[in-house]
């Protein structure tokens, strides 16, 4: 008999070849052997029945997405949890993941597929990406985006651009926002994250793979300030990008005052410039947390999203002209995304009428009479919010003019006494 026994991982087992006829042969003046042998096979069973629950429980959602979301990325490959769409009101943690200067293309079909050779990415190509990871007792599903660039000089704005398209597009935790990069993607996680201090405080933290710098003091001060957790990770015999400049990078961040979460640093004893199969290996573990785990021990404070109605500017029109549209284009919300517009007449003149465009974004209002009016909107938001803004409406009668009035009280007079009055004229 031939029992397969499951000890780490999806693909690695200890193989142990014990028959019935051996146990019993071995154990006949055992009672127990028998028990012994049956508590075996149960073990066998299980271990199939692990395996196959394990095959069960990956993320099996990544597609790629040929639509520009900035100029510099042309299209990108989307992974929303395995039960995004049955729990509409969840939000989940996002992992941005970027390429190597190999997979630069401008994301259409044929090209974009390049960026599934690698990292995160290819774990969720191959379906080898755990539907779930637990921390602290509780289970999390990512949402992973994997943007693919033209041109490898506009990585800040393009990293921008995708965070950007996330918050307004999908369920993202924001306090759980990851980045992650391999190579030259590595090197932008770190020039994005260190840019500035508000763009390190955007991150929860960072995982930077051969990232081939150790950072400038501008770079390294905005990340004290940000106190953004960084794992950096290398391989001992990297041609390309040394493992003393990982270890560089490492000691700036922990040398920093005042010092972020402390950096972590890996260096794995191969050569060649692959680090990023190891570092997303869902099975590699350092200090008991594989990296995906470690990502998810950091959160961002609670963020209240800024939600605000912009009406336009007040509007003037004159007969026959009775016809105005007011536009609420320039209200935002700096989290999540506005979900309805609605117009509401506060006051003025009976008869208009009021036609709503583009879902509300608009409302235009003909038939109009000379007289003052005034419209409220009001807007929600994602996240459940409501905010309002009136705007007034003045139409002016035909011929009316709007110029400001002119007062001439006419042209000095001088009289000599005794005559003792005198006329002014208007």
């Amino acid at each position: 008999m031939l029992i397969v026994t499951k000890i780490i991982g999806p693909d690695k087992y200890y193989l142990l070849n014990i028959s019935k006829s051996e146990i019993m042969n071995q154990n006949n003046s055992n009672p127990y052997a028998h028990v012994f042998y049956t508590s075996l096979l149960f073990l066998f069973s299980f271990c199939l029945s692990s395996r196959q629950t394990y095959a069960q429980t990956m993320q099996t959602t990544q597609r790629a997405v040929y639509s520009s979301i900035y100029t510099n990325v042309g299209g990108f490959f989307e992974s929303l949890p395995n039960d995004y769409s049955s729990n509409p009101s969840k939000k989940y943690p996002l992992i941005v993941a970027l390429h190597g200067v190999g997979e630069l293309g401008n994301g259409s079909q044929g090209v974009l597929e390049l960026v599934a050779k690698n990292g995160i990415t290819k774990l969720l190509n191959d379906k080898k990406f755990p539907a779930t990871f637990s921390y602290g007792g509780q289970s999390f599903s990512f949402i992973v985006l994997s943007p693919q660039m033209k041109v490898d000089n506009d990585w800040q704005n393009s990293i921008q651009a995708t965070i950007d398209y996330a918050k307004k597009t999908y369920r993202v935790d924001e306090q759980r926002i990851y980045l992650t990069g391999l190579s030259m993607g590595g090197v932008a996680a770190f020039s994005y994250a260190a840019s500035t201090v508000e763009r390190g405080k955007g991150l929860a933290a960072a995982v930077l793979v051969t990232p081939g710098w150790a950072g400038n003091s501008f770079q390294l001060n905005n990340i004290s300030a940000s106190q953004l957790p960084i794992w950096v990770t290398n391989n001992s015999g990297d041609p390309y990008n040394s493992p003393s400049t990982a270890q560089e990078l490492v000691n700036n961040l922990n040398s920093l005052v005042p010092p972020p979460p402390k950096a972590i640093l890996t260096i794995f004893d191969k050569s060649g410039h692959d680090a990023w199969t190891a570092t997303y290996d869902p099975g590699f573990r350092q200090g008991g947390l594989s990296v995906y785990e470690w990502m998810l021990s950091y959160k961002r404070g609670t963020t209240t999203p800024v939600l605000t109605a912009n009406a336009g500017s007040d509007k003037v029109i004159t007969l026959p002209t009775n016809t105005v549209t007011l536009d609420a284009g320039a209200s935002s919300v700096s989290s999540g995304s506005i979900t309805s517009y609605s117009w509401a007449k506060v006051s003025g003149p009976s008869g208009e009428t009021v036609t709503l465009l583009s879902n509300g974004l608009q409302a235009k209002l003909t038939g109009l009479v000379a007289g003052v009016y005034e419209y409220k909107l009001t807007i929600k938001d994602s996240n459940g919010s409501t905010a309002t803004d009136n705007v007034i409406v003045t139409v002016n009668s035909s011929g009316a003019s709007t110029d400001p009035p002119v007062a001439n009280a006419g042209k000095e007079q001088t009289i000599t006494l005794p005559v003792s009055s005198c006329t002014l004229d208007g």
